[in-house]
């Protein structure tokens, strides 16, 4: 719904929270897992994950991946901006992500789910308290909600001092009229796992994880309730 006369809609995708993010991966099926799980980490639209193939990510280690976009809108005219490479770090061993992407072949894409089928997914979560304090928000979550989840805890940890400003701008994506990297020197390295690291996204990434995930409690989501398409 737009307001008349506005160019933004009336209200936007509530965020998903870090906790909601992660209660929901310790059950979700295959399918869901992976593209959810790179969608969080990365602070990406669904429509950019669903771009994705298996080629376009790097195992480094097992708590290092290297996301670099290749076929998106940004890329038909930069397509060496500095933010379309992403180093997603993690605490701990991402053994079910990296299992799941040994299981494509190249040029297989990440995943098939409709923007349209994971919004519907998503829309069956509950608002938790803390998402309900937002003004301005839909009353579900939608496929857009991982995003602007993700945007959303990097921006209080940016205000905590933990990631500089500059690197909120990069996760979230949007076009930066002064990047601390030009596309030219971008393009010109050879070294592009040490230029991601150089960009730095990796000190963003490695705080989108919850710690307190995978331990049952008494969270909306119980481990009887599992998420399949």
């Amino acid at each position: 719904m737009i307001r008349q006369g506005a160019l933004k809609p009336a209200n936007q995708a509530a965020p998903l929270t870090k906790q909601v993010v992660y209660d929901f991966l310790r059950t979700a099926d295959a399918r869901l897992y992976l593209p959810v799980f790179l969608a969080w980490k990365t602070c990406a639209r669904w429509d950019d994950v669903m771009r994705l193939r298996r080629q376009d990510i790097q195992i480094i280690s097992p708590t290092r991946l290297l996301v670099t976009w290749t076929d998106t809108k940004a890329t038909v005219q930069s397509p060496f901006r500095h933010d379309l490479t992403v180093v997603v770090d993690h605490p701990e061993p991402m053994t079910k992500a990296i299992a799941l992407l040994n299981r494509l072949r190249k040029d297989d894409k990440i995943t098939t789910i409709t923007t349209t089928r994971i919004a519907y997914v998503l829309g069956q979560i509950p608002l938790p308290d803390e998402t309900k304090q937002y003004p301005g928000i839909l009353n579900h979550f939608t496929a857009h909600s991982i995003k602007r989840g993700a945007v959303t805890l990097l921006t209080k940890l940016c205000l905590e001092g933990l990631i500089p400003p500059q690197l909120l701008t990069t996760m979230a994506k949007h076009k930066d009229p002064y990047p601390l990297i030009q596309e030219n020197t971008v393009r010109y390295t050879a070294a592009k796992l040490e230029m991601a690291l150089l960009i730095g996204t990796q000190n963003a990434t490695i705080h989108l994880y919850d710690a307190g995930a995978f331990i049952i409690s008494k969270g909306f989501i119980t481990i009887q309730h599992s998420w399949r398409l």
